[in-house]
């Protein structure tokens, strides 16, 4: 699924799916392609289209563990990680890989971010945002994930508070489960 945003100075309009628009020719206008799920012949496709670094779209299709920054020609490829809790009360960093240039921002992910979903519903909503720049675009994103930190650090809390508990108790699952929090921590850690 491809969602495409175009910026001008008259307003943000929602231009369905056609990434081929491309990057656009005026100054003051500038293009926001989000890709969900989409297979690597699509994503080169998109690649090719704005000109990105063929290595680092090759780079997209594979996730990494550890954030990332790489300067190119005409862009910058950058690879962060949200948080959410998987199964159970397991934390999982799903990776959004970014494309940023002058006038174009790309992201590509695997599945909703909730993040980014409520920034699209609310640009949908209200018909703009506070951003004038590609640039600002991939800063609202990141403040809107980092308010969702809150709640997993409170949910994190409620583990050790009950791992607490279950070790007052002498229960035999406590080792598992602080293994478990150990392996959360470590990938908190590692993503942050």
């Amino acid at each position: 699924m491809i969602h495409v945003y175009l910026w001008s100075e008259t307003g943000v309009e929602m231009i369905g799916s056609d990434f081929h628009v491309g990057v656009p020719d005026d100054p003051g206008t500038w293009i926001w392609v989000d890709v969900i799920d989409e297979e690597p012949d699509t994503l080169r496709a998109v690649g090719h289209t704005f000109g990105l670094d063929p290595g680092a779209v090759e780079d997209s299709f594979v996730a990494t563990n550890l954030p990332l920054v790489e300067e190119h020609v005409h862009e910058i490829f950058v690879v962060l990680h949200g948080f959410a809790t998987g199964e159970g009360t397991r934390l999982s960093t799903p990776e959004i890989d970014v494309f940023i240039g002058t006038r174009f921002l790309v992201t590509i992910r695997d599945g909703a971010r909730a993040s980014i979903e409520a920034v699209k519903t609310r640009l949908e909503e209200e018909g703009n945002l506070p951003v004038a720049t590609p640039a600002g675009m991939l800063a609202f994103l990141a403040l809107s994930a980092g308010r969702r930190y809150a709640p997993l650090i409170q949910e994190l809390e409620r583990r050790v508070d009950s791992l607490e508990e279950m070790a007052i108790r002498g229960e035999p699952q406590t080792a598992v489960e602080v293994y478990a929090l150990r392996r959360d921590v470590i990938l908190l850690r590692r993503a942050l």
